[in-house]
């Protein structure tokens, strides 16, 4: 339960860096963009695996 909670934190903080970034335009922040977008993949797959999985009866 505290690795879920620690990812759904990271993905928030992520999110929120995401949209500050998409917001400037002052100067070029793809390289960044290209940084956090596979990282906040990364974690919203782990949140995928860490979901509980329903077992046929």
């Amino acid at each position: 339960m505290k690795d879920r909670r620690a990812l759904d934190e990271l993905r928030a903080h992520q999110r929120k860096l995401l949209t500050e970034l998409q917001a400037v335009t002052v100067i070029d922040v793809s390289g960044s963009l290209q940084v956090v977008q596979p990282e906040l993949d990364a974690i919203e797959a782990g949140l995928e695996q860490l979901k509980p999985r329903l077992v046929p009866s």
